[in-house]
């Protein structure tokens, strides 16, 4: 709530985010004990990709975050997606391929800001592999 991430780097891959509550991807904040909230929320998830597939590129897809966010990988931002209140409900890719770290960990941080009503990444997030 008071908006603090960037002063305290969120984002950056060593960032202690241990004493974080824990939110599910494909719920609403409102859904997960956060009623009435509206604000900005970080997102943090570690996970590990395989070796290095057949692909030309890699990007990784949003299917909605209710309403703008802005994302970083491995400390890297690669991009934003804020149209405003509208796209709360629109999906969205951004391409990860130079900073992905295959076969190895990665931390996905993304800063989501709500402005009215439900809030947070409510629909499915995945990687795709490109031809």
């Amino acid at each position: 709530p008071a908006d603090e991430g960037f002063d305290r780097k969120f984002w950056t891959a060593n960032f202690n985010d241990s004493d974080w509550k824990t939110l599910a991807i494909g719920k609403t904040w409102e859904e997960q004990g956060f009623a009435g909230y509206d604000g900005i929320a970080w997102y943090r998830l570690k996970f590990t990709m395989p070796g290095k597939m057949d692909c030309n590129s890699a990007d990784i897809a949003f299917g909605a975050v209710d309403e703008s966010s802005w994302v970083w990988l491995n400390g890297k931002f690669i991009g934003q997606h804020d149209v405003g209140a509208a796209g709360w409900n629109t999906s969205f890719f951004l391409n990860i391929a130079s900073e992905l770290n295959w076969g190895g960990e990665n931390i996905l941080v993304v800063r989501v800001k709500d402005s009215a009503q439900a809030g947070g990444i409510w629909k499915p997030v995945f990687i795709e592999m490109l031809k």
